[in-house]
């Protein structure tokens, strides 16, 4: 991907991240990689709308299903509205539910480990296996499904009732209006590293919330990002921070899109409340429908998916 390899980091196997090791042998982390659950119930058309077939290639996957993905120029050359074109044209074959960041998802697999010894192990690791560094998509029969939805319901009780906090980021663009969270951290596993590059680290942490380290500074307990003009401000208690935006970027990476937005401290259950809510509803329509869900990755830095693969 760009010249760059995507590998899993070992050091720390409880809070892995997706690192890129760049020709220069300088190591960057961004954002972990997105799962969304798919449903598909039908098959992708024979030609993309016109305004698509610049930018979009027929492929066949491993397990020989036909498929459309966004080619590479796309991202480089297409117009704004092309990427929302594609996924607004995939809703003929297809249902997409975001659920949230492989790493967080894997946090949330160690907190249903802990909580109770009934977990299915071997169906979590299965699915969260694609959170670990692999491009497959992870295929799910309807037969497992009602077994799926009963584990959720439980882990998400557990969860509520141990009384534990989290952190959630709130999308504060001028302008725009959004309801919930746009991303959320568990302190479950301890402290994780979000995004970095030579100039910055970006931190999460149990008790002090969203961390930055840059320029031989720290910047704890952070409540709001703010980018203005060629700099983004950094607010914390008692402190506003100024930093040139090629000082910055792993902060960029994590919100793509936002201009700015704040950190609150929110009850654990609330962090994953988006993938619980998608999970369930996900797979009520497979099971009573008879299809099959897919787990797939994708990284909304890069604009990319990875290809399906059945496992």
């Amino acid at each position: 991907m760009w010249g760059n390899e995507i590998v899993s980091d070992e050091r720390n196997p409880g809070n892995k991240t997706d690192v890129i090791v760049s020709a220069a042998d300088c190591l960057t982390v961004v954002p972990s990689a997105d799962l969304l659950a798919i449903v598909r119930h039908a098959p992708p058309p024979a030609s993309p709308p016109d305004p698509l077939v610049p930018y979009v290639i027929d492929v066949v996957t491993g397990n020989g299903t036909r498929d459309w993905h966004l080619t590479d120029d796309a991202i480089a050359f297409a117009g704004d509205d092309v990427p929302g074109l594609f996924w607004q044209w995939r809703t003929q074959w297809e249902r997409t539910w975001t659920l949230d960041s492989a790493s967080s998802l894997r946090r949330l697999r160690s907190a249903g480990h802990e909580l109770t010894a009934e977990l299915h192990r071997a169906a979590w690791d299965r699915l969260y296996a694609q959170s670990t560094g692999s491009h497959s998509t992870r295929i799910f029969a309807p037969s497992v499904l009602d077994d799926w939805s009963s584990q959720l319901a439980r882990v998400r009780n557990l969860i509520r009732q141990r009384d534990r906090f989290g952190f959630g980021f709130v999308d504060i663009t001028p302008g725009r209006q959004r309801i919930g969270l746009a991303r959320a951290w568990s302190s479950q596993d301890g402290a994780e590293v979000l995004a970095a590059d030579d100039a910055m680290v970006v931190e999460m942490r149990p008790d002090q919330g969203l961390c930055v380290h840059a320029e031989n500074d720290l910047i704890e307990a952070v409540d709001e990002v703010e980018f203005v003009d060629d700099r983004i401000v950094v607010r914390a208690p008692g402190r506003e921070t100024a930093i040139d935006f090629a000082s910055a970027r792993p902060l960029a990476w994590l919100m793509p899109g936002v201009a700015a937005w704040r950190v609150r401290r929110v009850p654990e259950v609330v962090v994953w409340a988006r993938s619980f809510a998608a999970l369930d509803e996900c797979m009520r329509y497979a099971s009573s429908s008879g299809f099959e869900v897919w787990i797939r990755a994708t990284y909304p830095f890069f604009g990319q998916s990875t290809e399906p693969f059945e496992t």
